[in-house]
C-alpha cells in the first residue's frame, strides 16, 4: 500500500459502470459501484485512480467534498491504481478546531 499526500489542485469523480448485465467470465458484478477519480497535486502531473467497491461507503462523499487548496492524504492499494482511503486533513483540522471551541 502506498500513501501519497499533497495540496489538491483539482479533483473529478465520475461513476463508471463496468457492465449492465453479468456475463460469463466477468470478474466484477455490475451492481458493485465503481468510481473513477482524476486528481492533481500542486507541482505533480495528473493521476487517475478507481475507488474499490469494498471501500468505506463514505469515501466518495469525502472525495467530492474536497476542494482545490485542501491538503489530502490518499492511501492507494497494492496495485497503485485503487483508492482505499481518502483523508482531507484540512477538513479534519477545521472539525477539530470547531469541536475544541465548544460545538
Amino acid at each position: 500500500m502506498t500513501t501519497i499526500a499533497g495540496t489538491l489542485e483539482c479533483v473529478d469523480v465520475a461513476y463508471a459502470r463496468t457492465a449492465r448485465y453479468r456475463r460469463r467470465g466477468q470478474a466484477a458484478h455490475h451492481r458493485a459501484p465503481r468510481y473513477g477519480v482524476r486528481f492533481r497535486f500542486e507541482g505533480q502531473p495528473p493521476r487517475e485512480a478507481e475507488v474499490v467497491p469494498h471501500a468505506s461507503p463514505l469515501i466518495v462523499w469525502r472525495i467530492r467534498g474536497s476542494k482545490p487548496g485542501d491538503v489530502v492524504e490518499i492511501l492507494l492499494g497494492p496495485d497503485g491504481r485503487s483508492i482505499v482511503e481518502w483523508t482531507n486533513q484540512t477538513q479534519e483540522k477545521l472539525w477539530e478546531t470547531l469541536c475544541a471551541s465548544g460545538c
